[in-house]
């Protein structure tokens, strides 16, 4: 999937047992929203990705 002219997003699918969204595609995790913040699914994205593969994605 892509979002913008060279960038990329990582989703997932939830597993269809689960019970909130089962099935459905998702950045994973919860959203978080940080006030004034214009880039909410871009910060909660690399903080997933920090949280669940210890890997920091550059300009964060």
């Amino acid at each position: 999937m892509r979002c913008g002219k060279d960038s990329r997003i990582l989703l997932i699918q939830r597993s269809a047992e689960e019970e909130h969204a089962g099935g459905l595609y998702s950045p994973g995790g919860k959203m978080e929203f940080s006030p004034g913040s214009l880039h909410v699914l871009e910060d909660n994205v690399s903080r997933e990705i920090k949280e669940e593969i210890g890997i920091t994605l550059g300009g964060n």
